[in-house]
């Protein structure tokens, strides 16, 4: 007897899905001869190409680490591929659920990454358990978010004429700008490279956010007061529970770069594009921003606020730790340097 093998085929998702069954959680796909799949195909922006990699070889490490991570996926067929000198991508997924089963399945390995999809998704549990609070009317909720998008003027001659009346050198006034911060002007973390910049390790998106604070508790390598460890203090001993205040953030410059050297400002604006999201903006954003960066207690640094983004006028002060402890310098504090900038629709 002849035996015949028959492997799995996969579909493209149409462009118009108007005709399609609606299913709990959008159209229902049509259903390939052997199973459930789709085939995307799409243009890639310029310069995302790496970081796409990086995704694919982080989800091989994890089937690596754990054959059995992607399970409930029911996958048959994965495909991950950039194609066309890098400017476009393709994926392609064949799987034995319809594709409700598979949202669902996607969300529980959310989860299990570390996070409940709930922090981040409106309709699903969170970390307490509980369901985020759902907008009226329902539907605006339904696999919904919330986001906050906000406009942030920076002071940078300001901030440049403090670091030199602070520093006895050059190189002086790099390590205060970085102890402040929480990075070097590449964005490598002090807590890989505590003592002197390393733009390779800026440059790349994997490494540059892959660390933790837990081994530095005094903060000899990043400041317990430093903007990155207020913003997000990760693993290390803080009053309260970071898990339920984690949030998804991104952001970007906005006007041209201040000339290197210039002490005085030129009247241009420039700044930050900054942009948040997730389920649950009181106890995400707000308290992240009045709390965390307001506020010392919960690191046990008192009524300090963050040197960069705190609402402070010049009073307090910033200190950092230096072995021997008799080393510690306490800087006084600048003025506010990050500033809502709100744009007015103009009148009728």
């Amino acid at each position: 007897m002849r035996r015949m093998e028959i492997k799995p085929q996969a579909v493209a998702i149409p462009k118009s899905t108007a005709h399609l069954e609606k299913g709990k959680y959008g159209p229902v796909f049509p259903k390939t001869p052997a199973c459930y799949g789709f085939t995307i195909v799409a243009d890639l922006k310029p310069g995302k190409a790496e970081a796409m990699r990086g995704y694919g070889e982080r989800l091989a490490k994890a089937v690596e680490a754990n054959p059995q991570v992607l399970a409930p996926l029911k996958l048959h067929y994965l495909r991950w591929v950039l194609f066309d000198n890098d400017t476009r991508f393709m994926y392609q997924g064949i799987f034995d659920t319809d594709f409700d089963k598979y949202t669902e399945d996607a969300v529980v390995l959310f989860g299990q990454t570390g996070i409940e999809a709930g922090e981040f998704i409106i309709g699903y549990t969170d970390e307490t358990g509980g369901h985020p609070p759902v907008p009226s009317p329902e539907t605006l909720g339904r696999n919904g978010t919330y986001v906050v998008f906000r406009k942030l003027h920076q002071r940078v001659a300001e901030f440049r004429r403090y670091l030199k009346a602070s520093a006895r050198s050059e190189e002086e006034e790099e390590l205060l700008a970085a102890k402040m911060m929480g990075r070097w002007r590449s964005g490598a973390p002090l807590a890989l490279c505590p003592f002197h910049d390393d733009p390779e390790l800026g440059a790349d998106p994997h490494r540059n956010n892959d660390f933790v604070f837990a081994d530095d508790p005094i903060g000899y390598k990043t400041p317990p007061g430093s903007h990155i460890r207020r913003a997000n203090p990760r693993d290390a001993s803080v009053a309260g529970v970071v898990r339920l205040h984690r949030m998804l953030r991104r952001g970007t410059v906005y006007g041209p770069e201040l000339p290197p050297g210039v002490l005085e400002d030129d009247g241009v604006d420039r700044g930050l594009m900054f942009a948040f999201i997730g389920a649950h903006p009181g106890r995400q954003f707000e308290f992240a921003q009045s709390e965390w960066l307001n506020q010392g207690e919960f690191l046990g640094i008192g009524d300090t606020k963050d040197p960069i983004a705190g609402a402070h006028e010049g009073s307090g002060s910033y200190s950092i730790p230096k072995r021997p402890i008799a080393d510690v310098r306490a800087h006084a504090t600048l003025r506010q340097q990050i500033v809502e900038r709100v744009t007015s629709a103009p009148e009728a």
